[in-house]
């Protein structure tokens, strides 16, 4: 079962998802990021690939 990564509610009905995560709504998603330190908000961005194959 899906869970929000900023309150850990269960998702049954409609969430909010990107490529950090599933949130109940796109408002958990901002207060998640602002949550994060510097660094771990570094660390994330850098989980992400840029590059393309084409």
């Amino acid at each position: 079962m899906k869970e929000c990564k900023y309150c850990k509610k269960k998702l049954i009905e409609s969430s909010f998802e990107n490529k950090i995560g599933i949130f109940c709504s796109e408002d958990h998603f901002i207060r998640y990021l602002n949550s994060l330190s510097d660094e771990e908000y570094i660390n994330l961005q850098n989980k992400f690939c840029v590059c393309s194959d084409d």
